[in-house]
């Protein structure tokens, strides 16, 4: 579930194992879940925030690698703008 369809090597798969990673421990779902909020979700008091994350995450697991993440530097940022 952490793997994507090309296979490990490349940066972008490293970026989808990330996203996929961050997903279960955010939403203390499995893998195979991935992309499906928890139901209650609007109700937390961080769901805007919540719900970036989550547009983050499908991002970096884009099943085109070419749709992803170009680096984990870009990710990065993207995660840290959540915070901002």
């Amino acid at each position: 579930d952490y793997l994507p369809d090309e296979g490990p090597g490349a940066v972008t798969a490293d970026v989808f194992a990330l996203g996929k990673l961050l997903f279960v421990a955010v939403t203390g779902k499995p893998a195979a879940y991935f992309g499906q909020l928890p139901t209650d979700f609007h109700q937390r008091p961080d769901a805007p925030a919540f719900r970036e994350l989550n547009q983050v995450l499908l991002a970096a697991c884009d099943p085109d690698p070419a749709q992803r993440f170009p680096s984990m530097r870009h990710f990065v940022d993207a995660l840290l703008r959540i915070r901002s």
